[in-house]
């Protein structure tokens, strides 16, 4: 049957012209090794390492694209990264808007034409759970493609990405959506924390009037 329309050409093609020219199988290999994240676990996967968590050889590879990769052997990478990282996580915390602007265009910069997702799917008890593979020019790349998770508007976790608000703290975390219209409340990682930022904000506000009324 011939083919009559361009949609039908190109399905043509696509069926009957292998994609010789990517090295699917080297790619393949090289990430074997490496389990897929889900978006969301990538995410909260470069949190732990921004919040300097001890990571695993294997989590860490699974973050940074490179089966071979461990913190130690990347001291110098993750020193290096980490604290720009954590910048540009702050800065989304206290303004997604400002941060899409600012950080975002160099990210994107970083990213474009240096990152490559390889895709696994799976449907679990009747739920489609999709995750990927990243392979990076460096994996550096990498992390840039994390951290662009959170600078994109159209996906929700730059919105509710929170940063412990005790000053001794600054853990970062994504939180649950607020249950109210405005800002969410004060985000603080544990119990004591929260006791903690609490008296420290009070001996603010006491500091502040006494200043005032002087």
């Amino acid at each position: 049957m011939p083919v009559q329309t361009p949609e039908e050409m190109v399905a043509a093609l696509l069926y009957l012209v292998p994609a010789t020219t990517v090295p699917w199988e080297q790619l393949l290999a090289a990430t074997a090794k490496l389990e897929p994240l889900t978006q969301r676990e990538r995410c909260e996967l470069l949190l732990r390492a921004v919040n300097s968590d001890r990571l695993s050889p294997t989590m860490w590879a699974r973050l940074v694209g490179a089966h071979e990769s461990t913190p130690g052997i990347d001291t110098q990478l993750y020193k290096g990264a980490m604290p720009a990282l954590r910048a540009a996580l702050a800065r989304v915390v206290a303004d997604p808007a400002t941060a899409i602007v600012d950080i975002g265009a160099n990210s994107a910069e970083i990213v474009n034409d240096s990152v490559m997702l390889i895709p696994k799917v799976s449907v679990d008890a009747g739920k489609w759970v999709q995750g990927e593979r990243v392979v990076g020019r460096s994996r550096g790349h990498a992390l840039a493609y994390a951290l662009n998770l959170f600078l994109d508007p159209e996906k929700a976790f730059g919105r509710l990405l929170r940063q412990c608000r005790w000053s001794k703290c600054g853990r970062f975390a994504i939180g649950e959506p607020p249950k109210s219209r405005g800002q969410p409340p004060n985000y603080y990682c544990t119990p004591e924390h929260r006791r903690e930022g609490e008296l420290e904000q009070t001996r603010e506000r006491v500091a502040k009037l006494r200043r005032k009324h002087k």
